[in-house]
Order: C-alpha cells, then structure tokens, then sequence
C-alpha cells in the first residue's frame, strides 16, 4: 500500500478531533450552533417517524376492520362475524395493502380471500350456523302472559288444589 492511499485511509477512520483552545471562539460557537441545530433536526425526524408508525398503525387498523365486516358481509358464503375478524387480524400488512389497491376494498378480492379461507376451514361459513337461533315457543298460545297447558295441573299437583 502507498503512503497516499495510507493517508487517504488514515483520514477516512479517524473520527473529526473535538474543537480545541487554538480554534478561535467565533469558530467555537458556529460549531456549537451547527450542533444545536442538527440536534434540532434529529429531535424533528424522531418525532415525525413516531407520527407516521402511529398512522401507520391506525391505516392497517382500518383496513382490517374493512376487510372483516366485507369478509362477514358477503351474501351467500360469508364467514361468521367472528371468523372474519380472525382472518383480517392474521393477513400481513402485504397482504392488506394487496385487497386495498385504489384506497378501498377490492370486491374480487375480498371475495377471493373469502372463499379460500371457507375451502380451507369450513366451519366458519355463515351458512352452516342459522342467523336466528331457535327457541322454544310458547305452549300456551298467542297470548305470552297465557300460562302453558298442564302449568295449572303440576301447581296443583305440587301445592294441592288452588
């Protein structure tokens, strides 16, 4: 190696000497206000990367909320509110920035998604659970203050006659 290229090196690793006493003061304080001022500058990009993690975050919120009730709201297979959300909280940011091209959902996707999570695990489609979960009916008639037949019968059975 070349004393030339070993100077070259030398001042390439050597980091920049601290201001000393044979700089001159006004030399001193532009030092002093550069440094201020580059301060200034990362406290600036800290807090601006902060903010944009923090939106960030909130954007890939939405998306998912989006994505699950459009997973859950599909007419004839959609996956069950609860389902929906399961598989809009495990698509990766990739992933929801996919079935968001222009901003919002993407219809073909969206339904794409949906039917390969109900090829896969079928048992969160909608249409295997009933919307409205049956319930006894009232044996006493139309009349809902009407006491169901036999009711009379086991009081009197169990107090005596009335």
């Amino acid at each position: 190696m070349s004393d030339e290229q070993n100077q070259t090196t030398d001042a390439q690793t050597t980091p920049p000497s601290p201001p000393s006493e044979t700089e001159s003061p006004q030399e001193n304080e532009r030092i002093a206000k550069l440094s201020r001022e580059a301060a200034n500058y990362r406290r600036q990009l800290r807090e601006a990367q902060a903010e944009r993690d923090s939106l960030k975050e909130a954007v890939s919120i939405m998306r998912r909320d989006g994505i699950a009730a459009a997973l859950a709201g599909l007419n004839h297979n959609g996956l069950t509110s609860e389902a929906a959300r399961d598989v809009a909280a495990a698509l990766t940011d990739e992933q929801l920035a996919e079935l968001y091209p222009t901003g919002s959902p993407d219809a073909d996707a969206v339904a794409a998604l949906a039917a390969e999570q109900l090829k896969a695990h079928p048992y969160m489609s909608r249409a295997g659970s009933p919307l409205v979960r049956s319930r006894a009916r009232p044996t006493g008639g139309t009349d809902p203050t009407a006491r169901p037949r036999g009711f009379d019968a086991a009081l009197a059975d169990r107090f005596g006659s009335l």
